[in-house]
């Protein structure tokens, strides 16, 4: 892990926030919040395309994983095969009906599960992939023209498009999601979504819009994320307080029968 880490991680881009130390959620959310500033400053909404990858950990290439590791160069020969190692001889076993089989059988797709390394493995494969997208001509993320730019945050198998017209967004999201599904990703169309951030001709929008967007547990709008937290914090205060009392009130009632006589 400590002399993988270092080499993988230069190859990640600075847009994925999963995984990584000095990294996190509150990454994700800033870009949000400063693309909503950027939309009211300009009285134009900015599109967000959240894609989300289906099985993304179980729908992983290993031989195209290791493909990746050796051509970009990412580890040496030694931690190349102590991961070659890893993801190689994995047997599993089949459950139906809640019965586990006896017989197993190899797979050479999917990361393993609670290694401390394979998150890190994904958020390469990932990068991998979105370089795909970007490197096929013609590719709108990497037109930045006039009034139009396109960006893209990852979060694990979050892929989100920030766009500054709905036909850019529209775009590389067709160009995102054959970028991935050519390496084995496939897109979750239930749980992927378009909306707007930003005031439209001076007026704020409503509805699937910024006011209401959550993103990774929190509101995108900054006003409602705190009056969130204030609603949630004065709730898990009152529960605590019922407890407390109710605790006290137990305690009141056990005291009082122990020193009442029975007759």
């Amino acid at each position: 892990m400590q002399r993988a880490l270092p080499q993988l991680i230069t190859f990640i881009s600075p847009s994925q926030s999963a995984f990584i130390q000095d990294r996190s959620t509150a990454d994700i959310l800033w870009t949000l919040r400063w693309a909503k500033a950027v939309a009211d400053k300009r009285g134009h909404p900015i599109y967000v395309y959240e894609m989300d990858i289906a099985k993304a950990f179980d729908s992983v290439d290993r031989h195209r994983l290791l493909g990746i590791l050796w051509d970009y160069q990412l580890v040496d020969l030694s931690t190349f095969s102590i991961i070659r190692y890893l993801l190689t001889h994995t047997c599993l076993y089949t459950k139906v009906n809640g019965e586990i089989s006896e017989d197993t059988f190899t797979t050479m797709s999917g990361i393993p599960q609670g290694d401390a390394l394979s998150p890190v493995l994904f958020d390469v494969y990932l990068e991998a992939a979105a370089r795909y997208a970007k490197a096929i001509p013609q590719s709108i993320f990497n037109m930045s023209f006039g009034i139009d730019m396109v960006m893209d945050t990852e979060y694990a198998d979050d892929f989100d498009i920030i766009a500054f017209t709905r036909q850019s967004a529209e775009l590389a999201k067709k160009q995102a999601e054959s970028a991935f599904l050519a390496n084995g990703l496939h897109i979750n169309e239930e749980k992927s979504r378009m909306y707007a951030l930003g005031r439209t001709l001076g007026n704020y929008r409503t509805a699937m819009d910024h006011k209401k967007i959550k993103k990774l547990g929190s509101m995108v709008d900054s006003v409602e994320d705190y009056e969130l937290r204030i609603t949630k914090a004065k709730r898990a205060f009152g529960v605590y307080s019922k407890l407390f009392y109710n605790k006290f009130e137990i305690e009141n009632i056990q005291c009082l029968c122990q020193t009442i006589p029975i007759v």
